[in-house]
Parts: structure tokens; sequence; C-alpha cells
């Protein structure tokens, strides 16, 4: 080192730092970005796999396998690196955890050629088009939650070449944005969870979708009958497919306290007992062993016997009937005969029954 602008270089600076040998042909190469001195060297070819190197010794840090032959590569901010060449997939790495952050359909039948990579936009080659995912970072960028149409896509991409390009995009969005399940078409109200159950994936795409998400949404389609297959909600979806596959991945989010404990959330479970138990009476014995019941607050009647107590409150963990309110209940003469416990007994025993699961319980 030393020569500056103008100046000549000298036979010890054109001698390589280091010098990797690879067991293929090298097709893309690329150094990270950083303000003083790259980190990171990353190349690719017929070996079919990324290798991330240190930038200042050669050391071989990582060696991704992509699947193909790797014909172009890019180094954007944060060192993510997009990959793209004889696969049908643009993966994008995070070269400091050699973790996947990111896999999008490429859809031609010939490799991609060329890649680009920015905070907010990748941009790559497929056939005689270019194609860019992403706006601006103040608008849309490619990390960013997509569309419930943009999910419906990948869903509905057929294989191509025994690879299934879009759900291989879904496992990597549902990673990075675990909340897609919940995302709810603008003219009919469903879910993209109710359009993957509908779609019929797989129990292991299924299972993915499902993972990092702490809280499910049942909710009912404001307009089902322009939901495809009809269904008023992903639990309706799962009762209406031949194999269980789907409903008991529903059942565990259910008994593990995964969906909301409200009645709306709640609603399409309780209507549907019955379709539960004739179709599927493994996983409906399951759910009336393990289903979390809750205390439901709820006003019974008005007292007009006392200015103080003009509420009755059913269930509530705040307002036991005991101790101050029970006094007080004795002195206005009304006879209010639930404990919790009382109230716990009483929602069993409608359960047990249920032909009495027709009209509203307590079930939260």
């Amino acid at each position: 080192g030393g020569a500056g602008r103008g100046s000549s270089l000298g036979a010890d600076e054109l001698e390589p730092l280091w010098l990797a040998q690879c067991n293929e042909f090298v097709y893309a190469c690329a150094l990270s970005h950083e303000a003083t001195a790259p980190r990171f060297c990353v190349h690719g070819g017929p070996d079919k796999q990324l290798t991330v190197r240190d930038a200042s010794t050669g050391r071989v840090l990582h060696e991704l396998p992509i699947g193909g032959t790797v014909w172009c590569l890019s180094i954007g901010p944060a060192n993510r690196c997009a990959v793209s060449g004889e696969f049908q997939l643009v993966q994008v790495v995070d070269l400091e955890s050699a973790g996947l952050v990111l896999s999008l359909p490429h859809t031609g039948e010939n490799p991609s050629y060329s890649v680009a990579l920015t905070e907010s936009a990748v941009i790559y080659t497929q056939e005689n088009t270019c194609v860019r995912y992403g706006r601006d970072g103040s608008t849309y960028g490619w990390g960013d939650l997509p569309s419930y149409a943009a999910l419906a896509k990948l869903v509905r991409m057929p294989m191509a070449k025994n690879i299934h390009a879009g759900w291989a995009s879904l496992r990597s969005l549902a990673l990075l944005q675990p909340w897609l399940i919940n995302c709810r078409e603008q003219s009919s109200g469903a879910t993209f969870l109710q359009l993957a159950v509908t779609h019929g994936v797989d129990g292991a795409m299924l299972d993915t979708l499902l993972a990092e998400v702490p809280i499910i949404g049942l909710l009912r389609a404001h307009h089902p009958e322009r939901v495809g297959g009809g269904a008023a909600s992903a639990w309706h979806a799962a009762l209406d497919q031949r194999s269980d596959i789907w409903v008991s991945r529903l059942v565990q989010a259910v008994v593990s306290g995964r969906v909301y404990a409200t009645p709306a959330a709640m609603s399409p479970i309780a209507e549907t007992f019955g379709a539960l138990a004739r179709k599927f009476p493994r996983q409906y014995l399951r759910l009336l062993s393990e289903m979390p019941l809750a205390f439901e607050d709820s006003c019974r009647l008005r007292s007009p016997h006392t200015r103080r107590l003009q509420v009755e409150v059913c269930g509530s963990r705040r307002f036991l009937l005991d101790g101050w309110w029970e006094d007080h209940y004795a002195a206005s003469g009304l006879n209010f005969g639930f404990s919790p416990r009382a109230l716990l007994a009483w929602a069993h025993s409608w359960i047990a029954e249920p032909d009495k699961l027709r009209r509203r319980t307590i079930y939260a």
C-alpha cells in the first residue's frame, strides 16, 4: 500500500492479497461495501453453492447450498446478498448469519444472468425481461409485508422443474413477516390463512405459516360468496377438507392459546362442534378435553332495590361474589347463585351436551 493518486504501482502492490483455489469454475464474485475495508467476499458457480469468505484473509466463513449453478450475485446494504442462476428462485441471504432472508420466484426456463439489490428494491433478469420487486424506502420495499393479492399469486403459482417457487417464497416470507396469515382480502374479508387452507397447502407449508405468529385470527369473511370454496372462515375451510391435516393444526393453535379467546374469534369453532364431531371425531375429543375455558364478563340484570348495585357481574375475576359483595347482595334481597367454580362446572355441562351448544354459552 502507500501508492497515491497519480503515482505508479510498485511490483509488490501487484501481488494478490490472497488467492483461493476452488473445485469448479467461478462465474460470479463480489465484495461487501463497508466504509473502511470490505468484510465479505462471495462467489459461486457450477458447484451449486454460495461461498462466503473473509475479505481480508480469504478464509471460508460459510458454504450455502443454492440448488443450482450460480450465475449472478449482488451485495446490498446490511450485508444482504442476492443470488440467482439455474434455479427457479432469486434468493436474498444474510452474510452475517448465513440465513435465508427471502426467496423470490424466477419463472423463466433459462438462467438469470444478472441481479442487483438495494435497501428497498431487488431486480433481476428473466429471459427477455427484467423483474423488479420493491419501490423505494418511503413507499414499499422488498422486505415489507406483501399484499393479499401478491400472496395469493404465490400460493397459486404452478410448479416448474419440480420446484414450487411460489411456496418457497412463502416459506421465507413467513419467517420475515409472520403476520402475513392474518392479511385480509379487501373485497371478501377472507384471511390469507383461509386461502392457504382452501388451496390445500401441505402440512409442512402450513406449519411454516403458523410457526412464528403468536396470535392466529380465525375471523369470518365479510362476503363468503366471493371466496373460492365459499367457506365462512379458515376454520370452516379446514372442516371442508377430506383430511384432518389442516383442522389438526388449527385445533393445536386453539388449545395452545394462540387464538384470541373472544366470542368473535371463537364463534366459528363453537357453531361447528357438530360438524367437527361427525367428520373428525379425534380432533373433536381433543378440542373438548384441552380447550382453554375463560370466565366471561356479562351483565345479568339491573337491580331495582339499591342504587349501589345496579348490575350483577357474572364470571369476572375482579368482582367475585364473596366478602363485601356478598353482604350487599344479601341486604338487597337478590339471589345470584353462581360462584366462579360453579360457572366453570356449568360451562363444562353445556359442552357435554351438544344440543345446548346451538345457543350461546359462556365458552369464550
